[in-house]
């Protein structure tokens, strides 16, 4: 939603070289990420069309996006929910509300770890 948006907007401020692009369905999410293949992702699990289990999915079945790191930002903190979203293939995964610290080390280490593998 719109507030959660403007949420990890003001968060996202503290990292300029991070551009954010919000689609706030998964099916425009999905279309979005083939087309731009962005260097990672930040995924809500609840979707308004399709589960953010179901972006995951589709994901990790195109060969063009399967290494794309996903870190999944969600209000569900049951751990049978958080194992079935890194089976199926996020990197990370942080409950709602968000700590900004922990999301702009996460952010950190990954962009630190593209630099060092494609750099």
């Amino acid at each position: 939603n719109e507030t959660n948006v403007e949420v990890m907007r003001g968060m996202l401020a503290q990292r300029p070289q991070v551009e954010m692009q919000v689609s706030m369905t998964g099916t425009e999410g999905l279309r979005s990420i083939r087309a731009r293949h962005p260097d990672l992702i930040l995924l809500d699990m609840h979707l308004p069309d399709i589960s953010g289990m179901e972006v995951l999915r589709q994901l990790q079945a195109d060969v063009h996006t399967a290494g794309i790191p996903v870190v999944v930002v969600s209000a569900d903190a049951l751990a049978q929910q958080i194992d079935a979203a890194f089976e199926a293939g996020c990197t990370h995964y942080l409950t709602k509300p968000v700590n900004v610290g922990e999301l702009l080390t996460v952010l950190d280490d990954l962009l630190e770890r593209m630099d060092t593998h494609f750099g």
